[in-house]
């Protein structure tokens, strides 16, 4: 999550790329080849202004998470500044321990 705030402050769509599950980027490439790229610059056109707009000057530690309590598999709430965001910022997420790291397998709507 904190990759994707980062991504998010700084517009910056390789660290929006780190955040998403390998199924994600094989459903994107699968539907368009070459998508991934316009997904992570539309996404981040969609949601940067929100949360720039929601989280002025946000840093790293201003944001935690309640999991679920899975071993690889999990649901993640965010909570900035110990409160719950906004389900419609940001609804509870399903994540997935890929290569030591914690990745998004659904894409939020807006």
């Amino acid at each position: 999550m904190a990759q994707w705030i980062q991504a998010l402050q700084a517009s910056e769509t390789k660290g929006c790329y780190r955040v998403w599950s390998d199924q994600i980027h094989e459903n994107l490439e699968a539907f368009k080849p070459g998508a991934r790229k316009e997904f992570y610059k539309e996404f981040l056109d969609l949601y940067a202004g929100l949360w720039i707009d929601e989280f002025p000057g946000a840093k790293d530690g201003d944001f935690t998470y309640s999991f679920a309590d899975y071993d690889t598999k999990d649901e993640f709430t965010v909570l900035h500044k110990g409160k719950e965001v906004d389900p419609r910022l940001i609804g509870p997420l399903p994540v997935v321990l890929e290569n030591g790291s914690w990745k998004i397998t659904q894409v939020p709507s807006p």
